[in-house]
């Protein structure tokens, strides 16, 4: 036998290194013998298991009791593997307790076989993977509150890859544009833009990509459009940004859907607009009524003067008739711009309806069913009851001409309770009366419902309407602090709702008794800054016998009370007037005149007017244009009130 020489310096120094190397990476080299069972393990196993070196198991049963329960299953199948197949042994553990703090471990092997084929050993390593489990375990968790986050926003979030392809669709975005995540993921972004955008927004982020920079709004002002699954465009307001992530260009976009603050907007600017040509139409309509006051009564004068016969007769008749047709355009004006003076009154709705049933089945024709649903609940609004009239016949009339062929025309009243949402800060949430006029006629869309209410506006053929009737609906009901909802679809009708404030009781304002115009003797100061209107008056007032002292303003009306020498019995002023207001003016001649009664003349009134000179000072009011005899009427009526 030769002798063998020493041990090689180098391979020994190598194993002590390899078994250095071992020890300082935590790595336990494990042996077991299939043939007797025996399980070898090296001494860095023991920091691994958490004992002694010389408690290490030295069975395969043994050392899988020190696996968790619930990971020894797989510890099993993964050997039963390796020595069926001839695979490689990986498997992944943990440490059963009492360890305090959980531990993992992985174990990789194979299987050694002799010449014949046969499996006689399985031999591999222990490594300790706490801290790469420990990392993936706070991985995991951060990626699901990201999800958690992303899912939970109130904004639609996508990313796309540099083929602009969706790679993440958040659950705002499914709700937004109505479609799953599983639906658009690997879907191109341009799914979800109309048509003719795609082009501009290909480039738009192709471009975005060269510039380097992080974000930047989209779109003008960012605004753009979105396409939502079912084909309907919506506005949005969006954002994007870029970031590189594994050499790989990502684009996240970040997306509002702006609809309702679109509509917000735009019913912001038609109220402005409406209001500014409300504003218009009440200033040439109070102006205008000053004209027509003064071409009614030279009318009247002149008609007292000529007889009722002869050629002059007629024709002052005809101007008359003119200028009293004008003075009902000046009505629908101030009725449009919310400035008419109204005459508010407890109103039966119910019955109201009932008193204009026979015109109105005159006023739509026998093609058309008139159906009348009453609620028996419904109760009374407080309303001027001829402008009631005139809303529900407009109402009706513009049914009546959407239905060429003939129809329904229902309408039903209900007692309605408008909560926050439905009043949208237009009404006051409460209790209303809801006056639906509904009809089967050609309906309108949306465009056309956008300025429905707008004066001049009409769909109809040229010389079928004025386009006001809405208008003067919506002006008043406005005006009694209501509202009007409409619901039509093209083809399939129209429902327009009358909302107005309820009231508890049922009773409706007596008719005031008719004065004949007669004359008298008192004295009464006359203030009117038109100086037509005011020579009109005065003629009308001395015609009868009156005692009348002319002022053209607040301060010059003033000094003539303070040098009269006899009681003053009626001052009768116009309301609006430069340098005092008639309203001022009650209040400073009642301070030294106290038993003056007051009558204010004007083409419309403010509120203020309506509820508290009227109230405060006892006075009444004679709305413009006013007649002769209308004024004299007046001027009676109140000086022989109590």
């Amino acid at each position: 036998m030769a002798k063998r020489g020493p041990p090689d310096p180098v391979h020994s120094m190598n194993a002590e290194q390899l078994v250095g190397a071992l020890r300082l990476a935590r790595v336990g080299v494990w042996d077991l013998d299939l043939a007797t069972g025996k399980l070898t393990l090296s001494p860095e196993n023991a920091s691994l298991f958490g004992m002694a070196p010389a408690e290490l198991p030295d069975d395969l049963a043994s050392l899988t009791a020190l696996v968790y329960f619930a990971d020894r299953e797989a510890v099993s199948r993964a050997l039963e593997e390796a020595l069926r197949i001839d695979a490689l042994l990986s498997v992944e553990f943990r440490i059963a307790p009492p360890l305090a703090l959980e531990r993992w471990v992985a174990s990789e092997g194979t299987v050694v076989r002799d010449t014949a084929g046969r499996a006689v050993r399985v031999v591999g390593v222990h490594l300790d993977i706490t801290e790469r489990k420990v990392a993936e375990r706070a991985l995991r968790e951060n990626e699901r509150r990201l999800a958690g986050v992303i899912d939970s926003a109130m904004d639609a979030i996508l990313s796309v890859d540099e083929e602009q392809r969706i790679v993440l669709f958040n659950g705002a975005a499914e709700r937004m544009f109505r479609c799953t995540a599983n639906e658009a993921l690997g879907e191109p972004l341009e799914r979800f833009l109309p048509e003719r955008f795609r082009t501009s927004h290909f480039e738009y982020v192709r471009d975005f990509g060269r510039t380097g920079g992080t974000n930047r709004r989209m779109g003008r002002l960012g605004t753009v459009s979105g396409l939502r699954s079912d084909g309907t465009e919506f506005p949005l307001e969006a954002s994007i940004s870029q970031a590189e992530i594994g050499g790989e260009k990502l684009y996240t976009v970040i997306l509002r859907d702006v609809s309702e603050r679109k509509r917000l907007e735009e019913e912001l600017l038609h109220s402005r607009k409406m209001d500014a040509i409300g504003r218009l139409a009440g200033g040439i309509a109070h102006d205008f009524n000053n004209f027509l006051t003064v071409i009614l009564g030279c009318c009247e004068l002149a008609q007292e003067s000529v007889g009722s016969s002869g050629t002059a007769h007629a024709a002052i008749l005809q101007a008359r008739t003119a200028a009293e047709r004008a003075s009902n355009l000046t009505q629908q004006l101030l009725a449009f711009a919310r400035k008419q003076a109204i005459e508010p009154r407890i109103l039966d709705v119910n019955s109201s309806v009932r008193s204009v049933e026979s015109m109105l089945r005159r006023l739509i024709g026998e093609h058309i069913q008139l159906e009348l649903e009453l609620g028996p609940d419904t109760g009374a609004a407080h309303f001027d009851g001829g402008q009631f009239e005139q809303v529900l016949v407009n109402l009706a009339l513009n049914a009546r001409d959407a239905m060429h062929g003939g129809g329904r025309l229902r309408i039903r009243t209900r007692r309605a309770e408008v909560d926050g949402e439905r009043a949208r800060g237009v009404l006051e949430p409460g209790s209303y009366i809801e006056l639906e006029v509904s009809d089967t006629g050609i309906g309108m869309g949306r465009e056309v419902q956008t300025h429905l209410f707008e004066p001049f506006f009409t769909t109809k053929e040229r010389g079928r309407g004025t386009g006001l009737g809405l208008a003067i609906c919506h002006g008043l009901v406005t005006q009694h602090r209501g509202a009007i909802e409409v619901e039509s679809v093209p083809q399939a009708g129209t429902t327009l709702r009358v909302l107005l404030p309820r009231l508890g009781g049922v009773a409706t304002a007596p008719e005031p008794a008719r004065v004949d115009p007669v004359g008298g003797d008192e004295t009464i100061l006359l203030v009117e800054d038109d100086v037509h209107v005011r020579e009109v008056a005065l003629a009308s007032l001395r015609s009868r016998g009156y005692d009348v002292l002319a002022a053209s303003s607040g301060p010059d009306a003033l000094e003539l009370v303070r040098a009269l020498d006899r009681p003053l019995d009626l001052l009768f002023t116009d309301v609006v007037m430069g340098r005092m207001s008639g309203t001022e003016l009650a209040v400073e001649i009642r301070r030294v005149r106290p038993a003056t009664k007051i009558l204010f003349a004007s083409g419309y009134t403010e509120v203020a007017l309506r509820e508290q000179a009227l109230t405060d000072l006892g006075a009444a009011f004679l709305r413009k244009p006013y007649t002769p005899e209308a004024l004299r009427r007046k001027v009676r009526e109140l000086l022989d009130s109590l």
